[in-house]
This record gives C-alpha cells, sequence and structure tokens, in this order.
C-alpha cells in the first residue's frame, strides 16, 4: 500500500483506519501508516482472520492485494467467527467513494451550524466528516436519518444508499418481531431422504414426527433375561431411529455468508438418513427461532437425537442469523434427564459447526513435552446421556472451505459412513475424527483440534438403516 506514492498511501491508509475503527481504538489509529495498522489488527489477533482482511481491500478495491494474499496464504479457507466490518461503514466508505470534491464542499457547509467551522476546515474527506458526526453522536449504526436528510440535498443516488442501508436494518426488526410473536419456522424442511415431507413450520411437524416405537427401552434394561451386551449399549428399536436436527445459518441479516456450509447439511442429512434418522433440516435461524425450534423437538419421541448446528460462534455459544448468541449449555439444557422428557435415559448427540473464538492454532513438533500448566481440565455436562462435539477447543476459530465444506463435518461423515457398517461406537469413530482434523493444515499451516465432551453411559452404536 506503501509503495503507491505518498498521497495514494495516504488515501488508502485513512479508508483502511475509517473501516477498521470498529474494532481498534480511534486513538491508536491517529497519524498511523499501513505498517502501524497493520501492527494494531496483528494485537486484536485479526490479521490472521482472512475473511476479515480480504473484505477490507475488497471494500477500498484492492483486489489486487487480494490475489497476492491469496497466493501467500491460499484463497479458499474461511472461519465461523464473528464477522467484524460492519455494513454500516461500509456503507459510509461507498458514499465517500462515490462523492465528488463539490459534493463535499456542500455537505460541508450544509453540516456547518451542527459541527462548527473549526472542525470542518481540518475535515479533507468525507470519512473525515463522517468521523466527527459520529464524534457528536449525529450518526450511528442505528441512526442514519440526519445522514439521509443531508444526502438528499446533495445527491439523490448517494441518499439511497443510505436508504438501502436503513431497509435492511428495519427489515432485522421486523423479522425479530414477527418471529417473537407468531413463533413460526418458515425455514424448515425434512431433508428428502427415506422420509419426506414439504416446506414447514416446526409445530406443524409434529404429526410426521412422531415414530413408530419398538420395545421399551426401560422394560429391556430391568428384564432378568437383558444381555451384557444390552447394558453396554444404548438400544436402537425404533424406525424411524429418532430425530437429527440440522440448524444451517447460511445467510445472515447483516448481509454475510457462511459460504460452504450448505456441503456440510447436505453432507449430514445424507449420512443421518442412511443411518436411520427423519432429517429436519433448518435454513437461517435467528437466536430464538433456534430456542423455540429446539424446545419443541425435545419433547418428541426416538431412541437417540441428534442435533448438528452450523454457525459462527463465540466461546460458548452459537450464534443466530440475527448474529445474538444461544448458549450451548442452553441448548443441552433442554434435554437433561431431570425434568424427565421422553428423551430421558436416550443419547443425545450435538454437533457444533462453529468458532469458539478468534485464534488461529499453529502447529507443533511432535516431541516429548512437558508442561506445569495449572489450568483446570475442562467440565462436561452435569447430565447424564449428552454427547457434544465441537469442531475446535475454546477461543479458537473453526476452519470452513467455501467450496468443499468444514474440515470437521466433512471428516465426520467421512468416518460415520466408513465406521458405522463396521459397528464402531459414535465415540471411538470421533477419536478418529479428532486424528484426522488434527493432522490438517492450510497452505499458511492454520491448523485445527476439535473437542468432545461426554456423559454417555453406553456405548452408541448407529448400523446403516439403508443401503
Amino acid at each position: 500500500i506503501e509503495r503507491q506514492g505518498h498521497l495514494k498511501a495516504f488515501c488508502y491508509v485513512a479508508a483502511l483506519c475509517f473501516l477498521c475503527s470498529d474494532v481498534v481504538s480511534r486513538k491508536h489509529l491517529e497519524e498511523v501508516s499501513a505498517k502501524d495498522l497493520f501492527s494494531r489488527l496483528s494485537e486484536k489477533g485479526l490479521l490472521e482472520n482472512n475473511t476479515f482482511i480480504k473484505e477490507l481491500l475488497r471494500t477500498i478495491h484492492r483486489e489486487d492485494l487480494i490475489i497476492r494474499l491469496e497466493a501467500d496464504r491460499g484463497n479458499l479457507e474461511e472461519t465461523d467467527a464473528r464477522r467484524v466490518l460492519s455494513n454500516f461503514r461500509i456503507m459510509l466508505y461507498k458514499i465517500y467513494d462515490d462523492m465528488t470534491v463539490d459534493g463535499l464542499e456542500s455537505m460541508k457547509l450544509l453540516l456547518m451550524s451542527k459541527l462548527g467551522k473549526r472542525h470542518l476546515d481540518h475535515c479533507k474527506t468525507a470519512l473525515d466528516v463522517f468521523a466527527e458526526m459520529e464524534k457528536k453522536e449525529l450518526i450511528s449504526d442505528t441512526h442514519v436519518d440526519e445522514l439521509y436528510d443531508v444526502l438528499l440535498k446533495l445527491d439523490v443516488k448517494l441518499a439511497k444508499t443510505v436508504k438501502h442501508y436503513t431497509m435492511r436494518y428495519e427489515g432485522r426488526f421486523h423479522t425479530q418481531v414477527h418471529t417473537d410473536l407468531n413463533l413460526k419456522f418458515r425455514f424448515c424442511t425434512l431433508y428428502k431422504g427415506p422420509w419426506i415431507t414439504t416446506t414447514v413450520c416446526v409445530c406443524s411437524v409434529f404429526p410426521f414426527l412422531q415414530f413408530k416405537r419398538g420395545h421399551s427401552p426401560k422394560w429391556q434394561n430391568s428384564h432378568p433375561s437383558c444381555t451384557s451386551l444390552e447394558r453396554e449399549v444404548y438400544q436402537i428399536n425404533n424406525r424411524p431411529v429418532g430425530l437429527c436436527v440440522i440448524i444451517n445459518n447460511e445467510n445472515f441479516l447483516d448481509g454475510s455468508q457462511r459460504r460452504g456450509t450448505d456441503k456440510d447439511a447436505r453432507n449430514l442429512a445424507e449420512v443421518f438418513s442412511w443411518l436411520g434418522f427423519r432429517v429436519l433440516m433448518c435454513k437461517d435461524l435467528t437466536k430464538d427461532q433456534m430456542d423455540q425450534a429446539l424446545t419443541c423437538v425435545a419433547s418428541l419421541h426416538g431412541d437417540a437425537f441428534i442435533c448438528s448446528i452450523l454457525s459462527h460462534g463465540k466461546k460458548g455459544v452459537v450464534l443466530g442469523a440475527d448474529r445474538n448468541p444461544l448458549s450451548i449449555k442452553e441448548i443441552t439444557r433442554k434435554f437433561r434427564g431431570c425434568d424427565q422428557s421422553v428423551l430421558t435415559s436416550k443419547p443425545k448427540v450435538f454437533l457444533i459447526q462453529a468458532c469458539q473464538g478468534g485464534k488461529i492454532q499453529c502447529g507443533v513438533q511432535l516431541n516429548d513435552m512437558e508442561t506445569d500448566d495449572d489450568t483446570s481440565p475442562l467440565t462436561i455436562p452435569e447430565e447424564a446421556d449428552v454427547l457434544v462435539a465441537m469442531a475446535t477447543v475454546e477461543d479458537h476459530a473453526a476452519l470452513r472451505h467455501i467450496f468443499d465444506g468444514s474440515w470437521f463435518v466433512q471428516s465426520l461423515c467421512e468416518q460415520l459412513k466408513e465406521r458405522c457398517p463396521r459397528g464402531e461406537d459414535i465415540v471411538s469413530i470421533l477419536h478418529y475424527v479428532n486424528d484426522d482434523v488434527a493432522h490438517r493444515e492450510t497452505s499458511s499451516l492454520a491448523k485445527q483440534m476439535p473437542e468432545v465432551r461426554f456423559t454417555l453411559r453406553k456405548k452408541l452404536v448407529l448400523p446403516p438403516q439403508h443401503s
């Protein structure tokens, strides 16, 4: 960037500083060079986030640098960490990019009474004006009326940019209110496998999701002739076995996408349908929709329950399509045995493909190593018969290929297809998944380590039900 000539470099750096002002303190962005700026981003752990860096460069029209970045790092891995470049700031940059010199001077005149001549004299670009407007609290990501009114007097095209942003923002609240009041889940469909239905609300699938119950597991466990194998392995008698819910969040209300996630969802649906589960696919659910959907399905019968959530995430939570967090502990609590639900004593498996932080894991040599780390071991849920398999350990990112899907889900599907016909149990299979993912790395040597926590009392063996 700094090789572009002094003036061009100054403009690019100023633009990048403006775009990064939500993630780096403005105080640390004053009079910085490109090198200083990227040092600040490195301190925040954002320099390793390919998605964020590409978005920055794409916004300032430096696709040439993206090509160089992809050549150095590889271009196809993304993470499920939270997106940090806001649509608000991208919208302001677009206005700056499209504004003429005369338009800038006219805007400064219109804002003279509210910002003051002294402050405006120091504003060399529209980005400087926007920064002053933010300081005076004239604009924010939820309040752009003042900016819209000013631009409407200057350039209708620029005003439309604000209007489009406002419509998207208002639509977010409209959707939220609608779903909270009606508890509708219009994005849910049953996977077109052995058991088929059309697009439905979660609550309306109840009749279709009722299972023909086999012999009662409780009766079998207490019967005198119960074999040793039956005591060691969860009994699978129902056809279908139970419900597999896949929550696949690809499109977020802020306009961002999780590319490659549909490949994960499709492969999971195919594998668990093959293993005898009725598969319910839920697309782009908000936090409240996820919460209500899982509450609904917690009351359904079955010999086993599978829940796979494919979304963005942070430590201990997954994000809805509205980017509001839902605690993973809250999710598993809905199925706890102390509530005497129909799934009490039945195995409940949760597969989470989401980041648990923003750190990128690095590889280490396989030597005999010791550590004096006294960190307490990770706890597992108190409730019995639960397994939670995370794509990554706490504080770290989960990697996803934009065409081939995520490392964790793709490895899981491959291992299930290979090992379930052999009669291997789910915990053993997840050990193979851990090993497989641990041996993968990106072109920039980024690594990933899945994590499994469980309180299963028996082995869970899932033999294929369909050829």
